[in-house]
């Protein structure tokens, strides 16, 4: 995690951080070098004019070769207030005379004409080097020529070692490389400390999602603040929780479908080897075989259903929408369920059978709605009720109620209603022929159509389911 997005980041500003500081001190060390040979070269410069101004004064041509006694003692007092030496020479590069103790290097060397040349052309020469060899270490030299009668009789020199600038540059250095590490390892202690703080929650979910991948749904991750992370994080425990749910849905699922499998294999096992072993007389065969046939077309409808489930979910059955009067497939509803409502002498009111319910549908999908919810009515109504049909059109939707009268619906159930393979209390499950599909059918078609449906009960007397349409 160290290599994560907040390092790399973190990584970028530390080295631009550190490009900046080495070149705010390549500017400073440039302007304090600079500054520094400007004074020192202002300082050589001034001293040699005023030396050559004073050497022009007291010049006497009958004592060319003699440097006057006014100037030797100015020579001394300059060298001694800048820390430099001077020296004067005769227009052929000799030295007539140095402060430096004799015998100086000056005595024995003779200036190069060329340097004598640069000066005697420009008014004045300046270097930082070695004076063509004269020196073995770097000085800073100016040198100006000195005019009697417009003449050039001499030049005069001041030489200064670099020493104290290249010291002053040093100590500039080990100060800045000092401040350097320090301010890298206080930044290095931070960037630690905040990358760690920074990438701690990303860890959690890494630790997180390991363990969800592994198939503990219940890992979670604590949400702090309301930035980006935290987002992540509750999406993170969001997906955990649908995952979570959808584990759940697998096992009850599979449990389920186990349980609703084996109790009619297990009556149609049992009946077949009864008939097989002699066990059932002959003259009950037609009696348990009736009872294996119902199983068997139970199973049947069973399969038939979660097919018909799976092929939805998987969005493989697509609705198709048209116009059509909603009021005529409740009729062949009604007319399909005809005897089973004969059988147990219900009544059917609320129908207008003239009534226009337009809506826009798959016509197919609103039958098989219907069906089951008209089905689950006749089911749970005791002989000789009625099952009412009521209808009303609001905010461009149509809302249809089926309301049976008989065992009602608890207020815990109704919250599960619509769940796949879920059954209600006893008073109503005792029907063996009931798979727990049927509502959540209806449920799932109408969710593919964009409506809702919805049931009230008292949880004695009454039970009314509500769904929508579209109007059109």
């Amino acid at each position: 995690m160290r290599g994560s997005i907040f390092l790399r980041f973190f990584t970028v500003i530390g080295c631009a951080l550190l490009v900046m500081m080495l070149c705010s001190f390549g500017f400073i060390y440039a302007l304090v070098y600079n500054d520094s040979v400007e004074s020192q070269r202002s300082e050589l410069e001034g001293a040699c004019g005023i030396l050559a101004s004073q050497y022009a004064d007291n010049f006497e041509p009958a004592a060319s070769a003699t440097v006057p006694i006014e100037i030797r003692t100015s020579m001394y007092s300059m060298s001694a207030t800048l820390g430099a030496r001077f020296f004067i020479t005769n227009t052929s590069g000799g030295t007539m005379m140095c402060t430096e103790a004799y015998p100086c290097t000056h005595v024995y060397s003779t200036i190069d004409r060329e340097i004598l040349s640069f000066a005697k052309a420009d008014g004045q020469y300046t270097e930082i080097g070695h004076l063509d060899g004269l020196y073995s270490a770097t000085f800073f030299t100016c040198a100006r020529p000195i005019y009697y009668n417009g003449e050039c009789v001499a030049y005069i020199f001041a030489s200064k070692s670099t020493e104290s600038i290249d010291s002053l540059v040093s100590d500039l250095g080990r100060a800045f490389v000092t401040v350097l590490v320090i301010a890298l390892l206080i930044a290095s202690s931070l960037l630690y400390v905040l990358t760690y703080r920074l990438t701690l929650p990303i860890r959690r979910l890494t630790g997180a999602a390991k363990k969800l991948a592994k198939g503990d749904f219940s890992s979670r991750v604590t949400v702090k603040g309301h930035n980006e992370i935290s987002q992540l994080s509750e999406t993170f425990n969001t997906m955990a929780d649908s995952l979570e749910s959808l584990e759940k849905m697998r096992s009850d699922f599979v449990a389920n479908v186990s349980h609703e499998l084996k109790t009619p294999m297990t009556s149609i096992s049992g009946f077949v080897d009864g008939i097989l072993d002699g066990t059932i007389p002959a003259e009950k065969h037609s009696y348990y075989l009736s009872i294996v046939s119902s199983e068997t077309k139970r199973l049947a409808r069973l399969v038939k259903t979660l097919l018909y489930l799976s092929k939805i979910e998987a969005g493989e059955e697509k609705a198709n929408f048209s116009d059509f009067n909603y009021a005529d497939v409740l009729t062949e509803v009604i007319i399909s369920l005809e005897p089973r409502l004969s059988e147990k002498n219900l009544n059917i009111n609320g129908l207008e059978w003239d009534n226009v319910i337009m809506t826009c549908a798959d016509r197919d999908m609103i039958y098989q709605v219907t069906y089951n919810l008209v089905e689950n009515a006749i089911k749970y109504s005791p002989d000789g009720e009625t099952i009412t049909f009521s209808f009303s059109l609001r905010g461009g939707k149509h809302y249809i109620s089926v309301r049976n009268n008989g065992a009602g619906i608890s207020q815990e159930d109704c919250k599960h209603i619509f769940e796949r393979f879920y059954k209600a209390d006893k008073s109503r499950g005792l029907d063996s022929k009931s798979t727990g599909l049927g509502l959540y059918l209806v449920h799932t078609l109408l969710k593919i159509h964009g409506q809702t449906i919805s049931v009230t009960s008292d949880g004695k007397n009454f039970a009314e389911f509500t769904f929508t349409l579209e109007a059109v």
